[in-house]
Order: structure tokens, then sequence, then C-alpha cells
């Protein structure tokens, strides 16, 4: 299944922009998340940066992938951070205190 996902690099950081409204247990079978991220550790990016300004929902399969995935990079050394994240998607995110390894950037009204 092709990767959905785009990416680009900003400074020593890789971005996959999640292409998705609803990052739940039908994007996780489709790769939107683990596909992006092998990728890059594969080439040796280990620096990565989630956009999920697209995602207007999160559940907790979806909740529990983001920590699969910062698990991967953390175990190969590199670091994980989340940006463009709507209200809602946010605070579910920091009510599982992923905050508190993950850094939160840039959220978005909606």
């Amino acid at each position: 299944m092709p990767n959905k996902n785009k990416t680009w690099d900003i400074q020593e950081y890789q971005v996959i922009k999640m292409d998705c409204s609803r990052f739940d247990v039908n994007s996780i079978m489709d790769g939107e998340l683990s596909d992006g991220i092998g990728s890059l550790l594969e080439a040796g990016k280990k620096n990565i940066i989630l956009d999920f300004s697209t995602v207007t929902q999160i559940s907790s399969v979806g909740i529990g992938a983001i920590v699969s995935a910062y698990r991967e990079v953390h175990d190969q050394g590199g670091t994980m951070k989340i940006i463009g994240t709507r209200k809602s998607v946010g605070e579910a995110i920091k009510s599982t205190r992923i905050d508190q390894f993950i850094e939160l950037h840039a959220f978005v009204e909606g």
C-alpha cells in the first residue's frame, strides 16, 4: 500500500505530515505512521517531527501508535516532536502524559 505521508526537512529534523483526519486503527493499518518512521530511520534520519495539523480526532490506538513510534525513534538515539495539533487532539495527547517525553508545539484552534 503506498505511503500517503508527505515528508520534508526542517533543520536537523524530518517532518512527517499525517494525511488523515482520524488517527485511529484504520490509519495505523494503512501505515500512516510506521512507514514514514521506518523509512526515515533506515535512511539514518533520527530526529522526527509529526505534523498532525490535518488530524481532527485521535483514538487510544492512535495514541498507542505514537508511543510505539517514540520508542522506536528513541531506541535509535533520535528525538520526536509533534506539531500542529488541534485543541481536542492536543488535549487527548496531554491527558495521557505523552507530553512528558514528546514535545508538543503549535496547537491549532478547532
